[in-house]
């Protein structure tokens, strides 16, 4: 197992919340738990810069729901990078997919999503209904999902993981730097 990093943040409307977004932080660590782990201390929610996000999320830039995506997750998000052997699998395995609907019950994503505006899907989570994949295509909008991580490329489900993780990590330095979040390193693990 290979010692790398991952960067996740907690997006609208968990993130405007600043206890709710704390908590959901805390039970991602908690899954976690069963292997050791750093993390950025000193967590808070941040407003991060439009011209970030639009790079961040340049691969969606063709989609239907880009412009109101990025001035949905302009509006506040908590960040947090992770430190650990394999991390990159594990935040996956305790966050789950994109689409929530279709995980198990404990996995983040399926806890803590929110279908969009109080709409009942027929799938529960623990705060509400749970939103899904499909209907968010029929919808031409994201899917409502509480977190995003990096560093699991899906298609490959490969090294590519790691080096995902570290460009993200890469765009967004400057600007969590410049909020005093702290960015655990590799050598901090040697």
């Amino acid at each position: 197992m290979a010692i790398e990093r991952s960067f996740v943040f907690v997006r609208p409307p968990h993130s405007l919340n600043e206890g709710r977004a704390v908590e959901i932080i805390g039970y991602l660590d908690g899954l976690l738990a069963r292997e050791s782990f750093t993390r950025s201390k000193d967590i808070c929610p941040l407003q991060p810069p439009r011209e970030l996000l639009e790079k961040h999320y340049a691969h969606c830039k063709n989609l239907p729901f880009f412009a109101d995506m990025i001035r949905n997750y302009s509006q506040a998000i908590l960040p947090v990078v992770y430190l650990g052997e394999d991390i990159c699998q594990r935040i996956f395995d305790a966050v789950g997919a994109t689409d929530p609907s279709g995980e198990e019950e404990w996995k983040l994503r399926r806890r803590f999503s929110l279908a969009p505006k109080g709409k009942d899907y027929g799938v529960k989570s623990f705060y509400g209904y749970c939103d899904s994949l499909q209907h968010a295509k029929e919808e031409g909008r994201a899917v409502e999902n509480v977190l995003h991580r990096s560093g699991y490329h899906f298609k490959t489900k490969s090294w590519e993981k790691i080096w995902e993780a570290e460009q993200e990590i890469a765009l967004w330095a400057e600007f969590l730097k410049s909020y005093e979040v702290d960015i655990p390193e590799l050598a901090e693990a040697a």
